[in-house]
């Protein structure tokens, strides 16, 4: 489904928060705070994290306390590879106005064109799903990625996750509308790259906050921590 519809207000965009049973009230004071920055909301994929906690206790955990507010920015919600349609039903009607696998944003003279990344079959999709990985890899997974990017820096994240990113712009090709941008999430690896028409949010994880705001066909990466281990 692609739904496309004209705004000349101020778009805030954020994927990758994997939200589970454990609450993070700091996590959840930033999601907060970019909530009430924008006109309207979308919600760029994996959401909350269905490979730990199903829907029903989702919507049942502390987190639902974002849920008002989300409805209230007229949030589009498109799916993930962690929140797929399928693990979810109805009531993502609780946080959403609109739910779907690609949504085209009209801004100024720019068209965004957005979408999770899963679609794309990437290299580490493809291992992931052959492997099926049980939760307890999930959670080693989260670790090591919390214990690369608080050691390493993110300069050096940046490096090792933009692989992914450039396999998402082979992928997409040339063959691209001069005014028209692909904007993703997946690759947890926030980058905006207009020569090769496309963008990442980035991620809201392990204590560093990214996400982008589009106003008039304006598009900008914002980033903070919002919380330091």
């Amino acid at each position: 489904m692609c739904d496309r519809m004209s705004f000349m207000a101020k778009i805030v965009i954020f994927s990758d928060t994997h939200l589970t049973d454990k609450f993070d009230e700091k996590k959840f004071n930033f999601i907060k705070e970019i909530i009430n920055e924008g006109d309207q909301v979308i919600i760029d994929g994996d959401f909350w994290d269905g490979r730990i906690i199903n829907f029903n206790e989702f919507i049942s955990s502390p987190w639902q306390e974002l849920f008002p507010l989300l409805k209230n920015k007229n949030t589009v919600y498109v799916y993930g590879n962690h929140d797929k349609k399928s693990r979810s039903d109805q009531k993502t009607s609780l946080f959403s106005r609109l739910q779907t696998e690609s949504y085209t944003l009209q801004s100024g003279e720019k068209t965004f064109i957005i979408e999770h990344g899963n679609r794309l079959n990437l290299a580490f999709d493809r291992l992931v799903d052959r492997l099926n990985p049980p939760k307890l890899i999930e959670y080693v997974f989260d670790f090591w990625e919390n214990t690369m990017l608080k050691l390493f820096g993110k300069d050096f994240f940046r490096w090792f996750y933009r692989r992914f990113n450039n396999e998402i712009k082979s992928k997409i090709g040339k063959e691209v509308d001069d005014d028209t941008y692909y904007v993703f999430g997946h690759t947890h690896c926030a980058e905006i790259d207009l020569e090769n028409h496309f963008i990442d949010g980035g991620f809201i994880r392990h204590g560093l906050g990214q996400y982008l705001l589009i106003e008039d066909g304006n598009i900008q990466a914002k980033e903070r921590w919002y919380a330091m281990s």
